[in-house]
């Protein structure tokens, strides 16, 4: 597949519709057939995803004979790479965080954009919306979200919707020059009951920086207007920005097993070809040389298994094809080596995959696949950035004073694979470095631990809390001076001992079980 036929330039549309001072059925119908390519490819790779009978060639092969074994076996090494790569890449869901100028952590929490960004990723179930996106552009080569407002929400409440929608509905015009995003087309088929009988429309939605403007394909097809809107076009509450967002699997917008469709059909063939070979073997024909039995005879065997031989010249055995059974494996096992290979995916059935495999050599099985998803999440990061974007531009005018300022620049994603850890290794590793490096470094090695700034606050909290309970408030002894066991007094004031010389508690002073 080529580049270009995945990443249409559509820039030349808006020098046509500058030109033509409005958007026309014409321009309408010629993107929509110059899509028609890549929205076939993408529904193909969605519908084999789903492993559809239609889309398996296996299930459509042709035999000559139609008597002999035709067994169609299928096997869905799309879903497993899928679910595989999703589960890792996105297993732990991805964190959002703000970095506020000015806000510590403490008032961070009751910050109005803080809470903004909390209840928009709740009413979306992010967790869930950021895992389906994924699985959508690891599919398809690409995901689009298209981002709405809820006008049924009370007042004051976060009203930002998000819907995911098919990879091949969504058209996108973006600058010759910035690459931006100028527009998106998505465009579907509406079915509505008429006359008593079932019809078929087309219906297209142009989304640009400003407004939404609904069409509708006549009985000619040609697109009008469509009547049903009251508000025809529609003024988007995201001004400034297309409340489209694209997320793609990577710059060609290839899905993951696209290139291995081959090698997984020819395992499909080999597979199947075995067990019609494996089933015409029990049918073996009989053959017998010195007699001709007659119907009875025949069906009397049938029933009791035995011939009877009469004359030491007869003899009687089976015409059998000898299925080299070792060399068919040998294919099998190098086909799905590579389907597994060229598609950066992990076999965790693979034998010499776990047991008491290290930790560098299952980083090094899994180098492939953690490529794959570093892609994968710089695309996204780029992808989340630019849907804070559209948000920003929404909560500026939305009415609400205190999200005026809400920046997209101040909010960050961290990701964390779902990997299998060895926290005995991860342990004595972090024993052995500590003193040579900063303990903020040290937890930061530590896979999980996911902010070693709060696990440091915490532990200085957790040991405060222990020189309190043993020595009293502030850890004294004495209560007078800030004195730790071990450490000396500086001279002076209040009777202080002179630096060097230790103090001793009175003994109704010390602790129970000193």
């Amino acid at each position: 597949m080529l580049f270009n036929e995945i990443n249409q330039d559509n820039s030349h549309i808006l020098r046509l519709i500058e030109y033509k001072q409005e958007i026309d059925s014409t321009i309408i119908r010629d993107l929509i057939a110059g899509h028609e390519r890549v929205a076939t490819r993408r529904r193909m790779l969605y519908e084999r995803f789903k492993a559809e009978p239609n889309t398996l060639p296996i299930k459509n092969r042709q035999y000559p004979d139609s008597t002999k074994a035709r067994n169609e076996i299928a096997h869905n090494f799309p879903k497993d790479i899928i679910e595989t790569r999703v589960g890792y890449f996105l297993g732990n869901p991805v964190a959002y965080s703000l970095d506020i100028p000015d806000v510590d952590a403490e008032e961070l929490a009751e910050h109005p954009h803080y809470r903004a960004l909390e209840d928009f990723n709740l009413e979306n179930n992010a967790e869930d919306l950021d895992a389906e996106t994924d699985r959508w552009r690891a599919v398809t080569g690409t995901a689009f979200r298209y981002y709405w407002v809820d006008p049924k929400m009370p007042a004051g409440e976060m009203t930002d919707r998000v819907t995911l929608v098919p990879s091949w509905e969504v058209i996108t015009i973006r600058h010759r020059s910035t690459d931006d995003l100028e527009a998106a087309i998505r465009y579907y088929d509406w079915e509505y009951w008429q006359d008593h009988r079932m019809h078929k429309r087309r219906r297209v939605e142009w989304i640009d920086r400003e407004t939404i403007t609904y069409y509708i394909e006549t009985e000619t097809g040609k697109y009008v207007l469509d009547p049903l809107e009251e508000q025809n076009p529609y003024y988007h509450p995201y001004p400034g920005q297309v409340p489209v967002v694209e997320f793609p699997n990577n710059e060609e917008r290839k899905g993951d097993f696209e290139d291995v469709l081959d090698k997984i059909n020819e395992y499909d063939r080999t597979v199947s070809d075995l067990a019609n070979e494996l089933e015409e073997y029990r049918l073996a024909y009989l053959k017998m040389k010195g007699a001709k039995p007659d119907k009875e005879t025949v069906q009397r065997a049938k029933q009791t298994g035995v011939w009877g031989l009469p004359s030491p010249e007869m003899d009687i055995d089976f015409i059998v094809k000898q299925i080299n059974i070792e060399a068919t494996k040998a294919h099998l096992e190098r086909l799905e080596d590579d389907i597994m290979r060229l598609s950066n995916s992990i076999n965790f059935q693979d034998k010499n995959f776990g047991g008491n495999i290290s930790g560098i050599a299952m980083r090094y099985k899994m180098q492939g696949l953690e490529s794959k998803c570093k892609t994968a999440e710089r695309k996204m990061t780029a992808a989340l950035r630019r849907q804070f974007k559209v948000l920003e531009a929404g909560w500026k005018v939305s009415g609400r004073l205190d999200l005026r300022d809400f920046s997209a620049r101040n909010v960050w994603f961290q990701f964390k694979r779902n990997y299998p850890r060895d926290y005995r290794d991860e342990a004595e590793a972090s024993a052995t470095l500590k003193g040579l490096i900063s303990d903020e470094t040290r937890l930061s090695l530590l896979s999980f631990i996911d902010s070693p700034e709060f696990e440091l606050r915490k532990m200085r909290e957790e040991e405060a809390a222990r020189l309190e309970s043993a020595f009293g408030p502030g850890g004294l002894i004495g209560g007078e001076e800030d004195v730790i066991p071990g450490r000396g007094a500086e001279s002076g004031q209040g009777g202080g001992t002179q630096a060097g010389q230790t103090q001793q508690a009175p003994d109704h002073q010390l602790p129970p079980n000193a």
